[in-house]
């Protein structure tokens, strides 16, 4: 009967283990970019860059990422970090040569600071 018992709580905690993977704040809140729609996804998805790796250009119109120099603009950016730190979510990508690097999916600010 025990190890009935305890081969059925593994089942559940093997069964729930997909679901954990996505169970992030951002996943919770079902963020997505505001231009492009495009959802945010969770943790395995997205990095917390700190508060730093984020340059302010043209006024607070642009924001360019540390590590890649790529662009974007203010109106993609979503205002929600509960840590006060930038979050990026992005996803890999792979050119003709092979090289391969981040797009940038959705770009999570800490709230506000316009």
């Amino acid at each position: 009967m025990m190890c009935r018992t305890v081969w059925r709580l593994s089942m559940v905690i093997v069964a729930s283990t997909p679901a954990l993977a996505h169970d992030h704040w951002i996943s919770r809140e079902n963020l997505s970019d505001p231009v492009t729609h495009s959802v945010c996804c969770g943790e395995g998805d997205c990095e917390d860059l700190g508060d730093q790796g984020i340059a302010v250009r043209e006024r607070g119109a642009t924001f360019v990422l540390g590590d890649s120099g790529e662009q974007i603009e203010k109106n993609r950016v979503l205002w929600r970090s509960p840590n006060g730190h930038w979050w990026r979510c992005g996803y890999d990508a792979r050119e003709v040569d092979g090289s391969q690097h981040t797009v940038t999916r959705c770009l999570i600010g800490p709230p506000n600071p316009f």
